[in-house]
């Protein structure tokens, strides 16, 4: 027999053609011996042989099965309770495993990166073939990384089932991993989490009062800031609120000419059509007794929320019409 790394602790024999797109490889234990799993003596006298048939990494994208011949070893101590065991090949396969490991551990890499169905159809491409379900059970079979302890994370909502049920989840920003994920967005649960972490330096989150007190109570010491997209979502806001205030304003100021492209190129729009002009002027008519409406009962003192419920316009659209001085 050849003795042949590529099947780690086996010699390998013959290799056979299995089927149009399989091949079979027949494989032995290299080392003579084993020790006894109960009493841990170690025996080398041949009690029988059984055959395994796992399959492995395929090879020139042909599927490869190997065809094992294990050894079942006599124990030879008189008050071991198991008078037979079969050898183990541990940096091959598992005990009662139908893959090897690295079959396994390539077929788990798969479900990481395109997740059951995709990842199915793609090893089934590549000669690994598994279904869906087997390769999230070898995901969920992983062990998990060892990940340093956080320092900068970030919080924020997520919707277990959108407008009914939201949690937290809890990043961690430098390594662009999720942490975990809490059940609710109680400052009690962010508080709780957080006080059984030590080592929290920055906390980045939202506008939330109840994120706020959770991370002032959980981690008092740790460094509260707002994150990227809220402080670029607000900096919008505002910028449309006083823009839309300010429209009639800005619409009285005076032109400027620019000495170097007056006289050239076009200075009116391109001429449309009759049904779009009347398209527009019956929008922009319909929009301002909208306006005029939600302008008149909020100066009456009317909330921006029950307003919104009750012309079924959208609260930003409402809001940007009651903060107007003017139809915009």
């Amino acid at each position: 027999m050849l003795q042949i790394s590529m099947v780690p602790g086996c010699l390998c024999g013959q290799i056979r053609r299995e089927g149009p797109l399989g091949l079979s490889v027949s494989a032995r234990g290299r080392r003579e011996g084993a020790r006894c799993p109960e009493c841990r003596r170690r025996s080398t006298v041949v009690h029988g042989y059984y055959d395994r048939r796992p399959l492995d990494l395929p090879v020139v994208g042909r599927q490869v099965r190997l065809d094992l011949r294990i050894r079942r070893y006599a124990c030879r101590n008189p008050d071991c309770p198991r008078q037979t065991f079969g050898e183990q090949l541990p940096t091959l396969i598992a005990p009662s495993a139908q893959r090897t490991n690295r079959l396994v551990k390539a077929q788990a890499r798969i479900g990481i990166a395109l997740g059951g169905s995709a990842g199915s159809r793609l090893a089934k491409q590549i000669a690994m073939p598994a279904s869906g379900d087997t390769i999230l059970r070898l995901v969920r079979r992983m062990p998990e990384p060892v990940m340093p302890a956080p320092t900068v994370i970030g919080v924020d909502d997520w919707a277990m089932k959108k407008r009914l049920r939201y949690g937290t989840i809890v990043v961690d920003l430098e390594r662009h991993r999720p942490i975990d994920l809490l059940p609710d967005r109680t400052s009690e649960t962010v508080s709780d989490w957080l006080g059984s972490r030590n080592g929290i330096e920055i906390v980045a989150r939202d506008r939330s009062t109840e994120y706020r007190r959770g991370i002032t109570t959980g981690a008092p010491n740790a460094v509260q800031v707002a994150d990227r997209w809220h402080l670029l979502h607000n900096t919008r806001q505002m910028v449309e609120r006083w823009t839309a205030s300010a429209h009639s304003r800005l619409c009285r100021l005076p032109s400027l000419q620019n000495a170097e492209t007056s006289g050239k190129g076009r200075t009116k729009a391109f001429p449309r059509t009759r049904s779009d002009t009347t398209n527009t002027i019956e929008n922009r008519e319909r929009r301002k007794v909208q306006y005029e409406d939600i302008r008149r009962r909020y100066l009456a003192g009317e909330k921006l929320k029950a307003l919104s419920r009750s012309t079924g316009l959208a609260r930003a659209t409402v809001r940007k019409f009651a903060l107007a001085e003017n139809f915009p």
